[in-house]
């Protein structure tokens, strides 16, 4: 069972597969993360960002959709690099997800878009990774997508100026 990075909020009743199941704002009782996306996105930097490590847990869980929701509350208020980096993560996101929904197409095309954002990522020299090791879980994403070998899993590393522990109020911008 891989590490929880914000153990504050419960994981989703069920994951959303869009066509297949109810849409998380369609349903009775609200997804966790939907007070997360409420956040305020410049509370706190984004690799210390409640949405960056909830993401994390939600796309270790195979929570594929939600995930990617929320990312993108933080990636639509960033810039490049980080902005490429952050989504790289959502499209490798929605691909595992079109992945489990048999959708070869989209599967593929996605997969090249996450292949180009790893290359481009590796193009920054001073590119925050938020104390991922961007090269294994590119592997272990591939492995899945081209081999169906486990889905791939995010381990956070220390860094310097990354995430150490969970935000605090001394990290507030």
């Amino acid at each position: 069972m891989p590490p929880r990075y914000f153990p504050d909020l419960p994981f989703p009743q069920e994951r959303y597969l869009p066509g297949k199941t109810i849409h998380p704002r369609k349903q009775a009782i609200p997804s966790p993360y939907e007070s997360l996306l409420k956040m305020d996105p410049f509370a706190y930097p984004w690799w210390k960002h409640p949405s960056f490590y909830y993401g994390i847990d939600l796309f270790n869980q195979e929570f594929w959709w939600e995930s990617h929701e929320c990312w993108e509350s933080l990636w639509i208020h960033l810039e490049n690099p980080e902005k490429n980096f952050l989504q790289m993560l959502i499209q490798m996101s929605a691909c595992c997800l079109t992945k489990i929904l048999n959708r070869e197409s989209g599967t593929k095309s996605l997969k090249l878009l996450v292949g180009q954002r790893f290359q481009k990522h590796h193009s920054f020299p001073s590119a925050h990774s938020g104390g991922i090791v961007v090269s294994r879980v590119y592997s272990q994403f591939l492995d899945h997508i081209e081999a169906n070998g486990p889905p791939p899993i995010i381990e956070l590393i220390p860094e310097e100026n990354g995430p150490q522990s969970k935000p605090d109020e001394g990290d507030r911008l």
